[in-house]
């Protein structure tokens, strides 16, 4: 047993926050960004895997003409990306709907992340 990672909390852990302040946590996360609620809903899963089968569970980030390698049956390693500029936020604000299939791309793990970056800087005011 640990301590929780909360600041000056005493309790003892296996790991991570104990329970109220994973709530507290929840919360936070919640309020900053509200466009999270398409991760929880029943139907992405399902776009999920979709976009997995399309892309033959295989990243679909390409250099240079070159595909990227990471691959996985079970699509461990892969993440679905909303592929629209400024990403899954600017997408909800535009109007589009988020469980559209076709704007969604698997990346590996580092792929996801260089395309997250992207999207933070596409919404940044100019």
């Amino acid at each position: 047993m640990r301590p929780c990672l909360e600041a000056g909390c005493p309790a003892l852990v296996e790991r991570g926050r104990c329970p109220k302040h994973s709530r507290d946590q929840e919360k936070r996360r919640g309020r900053n960004w509200p466009w999270r609620w398409v991760y929880a809903d029943p139907r992405w899963p399902k776009v999920r895997r979709l976009a997995l089968v399309r892309a033959g569970f295989r990243c679909q980030h390409e250099e240079a003409g070159v595909r990227c390698e990471v691959a996985d049956e079970f699509g461990r390693g892969l993440d679905a990306h909303h592929a629209y500029p400024g990403g899954l936020q600017q997408l909800l604000l535009d109007g589009f709907d988020p469980f559209d299939d076709d704007l969604i791309v698997i990346a590996c793990t580092s792929h996801h992340q260089m395309l997250e970056q992207a999207d933070r800087a596409a919404r940044r005011p100019r």
